[in-house]
This record gives structure tokens, C-alpha cells and sequence, in this order.
């Protein structure tokens, strides 16, 4: 009985996981487009000055 509600706990968390994977493609990808727009931000600060 505790290794069926183990396996059954197993596959929700992976159902859960699947659902929040696109969520968390999304947010990496605005996290690295700030870091770039920082970057650059900063280099074109660096050069004008």
C-alpha cells in the first residue's frame, strides 16, 4: 500500500512538473533577455561616456 501511494505521488509530481515547464522556459527567457538588455546598457554607457 505505501509503494502505491509513492508511485502515485511520483506521477503527480510529474504531471505538475509538465505543467510548469512552459512557465519556466518563459521566465529563463526574460531573466537572460534583462541580463543582455543590462549588458548592453552598460557597454553602450561605457562607450558614450
Amino acid at each position: 500500500m505505501a509503494e502505491s501511494m509513492k508511485l502515485e505521488h511520483e506521477a503527480r509530481k510529474l504531471e505538475r512538473d509538465r505543467m510548469l515547464a512552459p512557465w519556466q522556459i518563459a521566465l529563463s527567457g526574460m531573466a537572460a533577455d534583462a541580463a543582455f538588455f543590462g549588458a548592453g546598457a552598460a557597454f553602450v554607457k561605457l562607450i558614450g561616456s
